[in-house]
């Protein structure tokens, strides 16, 4: 995951990035980028998303687009609040590039959407995913974030059908972190959620996938492996929980050498336990995905 980008004009309840440096425009050197994209394409990554901040922010959007086009060998999402419109122009530039996947923030239905993201909107959010369709061949998604306060209705039935109404065909599930770097739904409500989202995935349109277990079930494919990720944020520091420890910055070493040190291997392996009560079937914990 690549914060590329700290702006962004939202507000949203337990942003993981500091306010003050929402305010600015801190943003990861473009040399950096390529020379980590570079690094990122000799190991087998399955995709890089670019996170911020906002990416489709237009101070930021530019250099985005231009570093999903620059590296066509890797699969890139972008993970957008779905706030920024997305004009005729943009719209093409999206469009043209067959690498990328868009996925959508959204934290429920509109009334609890709007009580996390106070300056945004479940309708806007919804528009964004028709409006990139109608640009683009590719597939695109609706990322959730699971909460004390939006877990229940967002591995609903009504909550997964309004929104692949509105366009997306999968759905990333992830849970919020708390300031420590813990998340912060409970072990019994995070079983809970994948239990419902179990149930749900068999009939779903759209398939399902849950950090860290991969895909849910879904209409008879065989589960993903287990879901490894970093992220790097807007000053070149790498995480695998955005609030948790620091294991290097990208400025003073390589990728490879920061994801083959022990304190981080040691990171993933303790990130991988499943919540009380709920274990997926045993795949083999394969490639960086």
């Amino acid at each position: 995951y690549l914060e590329t980008s700290s702006y962004c004009p939202g507000a949203c309840a337990d942003c993981y990035v500091p306010a003050a440096d929402r305010r600015q425009n801190l943003q990861l050197d473009g040399a950096m980028l390529d020379r980590l994209l570079s690094s990122a394409e000799q190991l087998p990554i399955a995709y890089v998303c670019i996170v911020g901040g906002e990416p489709l922010d237009a101070s930021i959007v530019e250099q985005n687009l231009r570093l999903v086009h620059d590296h066509p060998r890797t699969r890139f999402l972008i993970c957008t609040s779905g706030e920024p419109e997305i004009g005729p122009e943009l719209g093409r530039s999206l469009g043209a590039l067959r690498n990328l996947t868009l996925l959508v923030s959204f934290e429920g239905l509109p009334s609890t959407h709007k009580s996390i993201r106070p300056r945004g909107s479940f309708e806007q959010a919804c528009a964004t995913l028709d409006t990139y369709r109608s640009y683009s061949r590719s597939i695109c998604g609706a990322s959730v974030t699971l909460r004390t306060n939006n877990w229940h209705e967002a591995t609903s039935r009504e909550f997964l059908e309004q929104v692949s109404r509105a366009g997306a065909q999968y759905f990333v599930y992830s849970p919020c972190e708390t300031v420590a770097g813990r998340p912060m739904l409970s072990p019994d409500r995070q079983a809970l959620a994948l239990d419902r989202l179990a149930e749900l995935s068999a009939a779903s349109r759209a398939l399902i996938f849950t950090y860290p277990f991969g895909q849910i079930l879904g209409q008879r494919i065989a589960p993903a492996r287990r879901f490894r990720s970093l992220t790097v944020d807007y000053t070149g520091n790498v995480y695998i929980a955005r609030r948790g420890a620091c294991f290097g910055n990208v400025y003073d070493t390589d990728l490879a050498t920061l994801i083959s040190r022990p304190a981080l291997q040691t990171a993933y392996s303790q990130a991988a336990a499943g919540p009380v009560g709920w274990r997926p079937s045993p795949v083999q914990i394969g490639a960086w995905t």
